[in-house]
């Protein structure tokens, strides 16, 4: 299970208000009707939360014509809903006369805007999908291939070191952004930052590891806006009855679309990543050491007369 210091949920499939500029709602003809294909991402695990072809029964859609770059609207309202593997309709029609409609979609609020159709992302522990489709073909069911927005987090390994022991270990990432995601453009803004998320442990209690132990974390199955984050580990490591608190920082790439573990090096070059990530704290571990010597007995002589 996941812990988590602030994250704010992003809504689920939502409808935007009618704001529609070009009809689209003529009288029905067969083959009229604007009916979508779908392919949705496949799941990778178990996650309950997680968007895949057989739970996407649902998604908005925003019609523009024009470059993705320079685009006008022509409705923003649609509602699409269907079942796996089948069609998706959402009582909108192709016009009479032939077009060049591009589609956006997502199982998210979408946002028109010249420069691209987009989404507000705020700090989602929510698997978004998106699809975009340019020029889509006039009074044909068209294919809308999703793909997941948001780098996923899945686990965290930790190793210690032979000879030592870890505990009250934490791991988080900071901070976690807000963002802006452009379906037309595959493009991330990022927006405003807040807490950590807790990856291992907790803030008020850390885990521990085992002298030359690993520790495997449950998957985190949180989702967060792409790019680089501080990864922050605090722990205290132990060496018979020496001990010291430590907090370390590094940089990590979170990729979109992709379930990013955070694994352990391969420091030695024998080509498995399973050496320890622990910091070796062996520069300031000092042993209490003893050189000994024994002085040797002396002689004395002591003259001794008798009466």
């Amino acid at each position: 299970m996941k812990k988590i210091l602030f994250l704010s949920l992003v809504a689920a499939v939502a409808a935007v208000s009618c704001n529609k500029v070009e009809s689209a709602s003529v009288a029905p003809e067969y083959g009229d009707e604007i009916v979508f294909a779908t392919r949705a991402p496949e799941t990778r695990g178990t996650g309950v939360t997680e968007t895949v072809a057989a739970n996407l029964t649902a998604f908005n859609v925003v019609a523009t014509s024009g470059a993705a770059s320079s685009q006008t609207l022509v409705w923003n309202d649609g509602a699409f809903t269907g079942a796996a593997g089948g069609d998706f309709t959402g009582g909108k029609f192709w016009p009479s006369e032939s077009v060049s409609w591009n589609f956006a979609a997502a199982n998210a609020p979408l946002t028109f805007a010249a420069s691209g159709t987009t989404i507000a992302v705020a700090n989602s522990d929510a698997d978004i999908v998106a699809a975009y489709k340019s020029a889509a073909t006039y009074k044909a069911k068209n294919l809308l291939t999703f793909n997941h927005i948001l780098c996923q987090v899945g686990t965290v390994d930790m190793k210690a070191h032979a000879g030592y022991t870890v505990s009250n270990l934490t791991v988080t990432l900071t901070p976690i952004y807000a963002g802006t995601y452009n379906v037309s453009t595959d493009a991330w803004t990022r927006g405003s930052a807040s807490a950590a998320v807790y990856l291992v442990g907790t803030a008020s209690a850390g885990v521990g590891i085992a002298d030359g132990a690993t520790y495997h974390s449950a998957d985190n199955d949180l989702w967060l806006v792409p790019g680089s984050y501080e990864l922050t580990t605090t722990y205290t490591i132990s060496k018979g009855d020496w001990s010291q608190t430590y907090t370390k920082h590094a940089t990590v790439n979170l990729v979109q679309g992709q379930n990013n573990n955070l694994i352990l090096p391969d420091t030695d070059g024998d080509g498995n990543n399973n050496d320890p990530n622990i910091p070796d704290p062996s520069d300031d571990v000092s042993d209490i050491i003893f050189t000994v010597e024994v002085t040797p007995w002396g002689t004395n002589d002591i003259p001794t007369t008798f009466n």
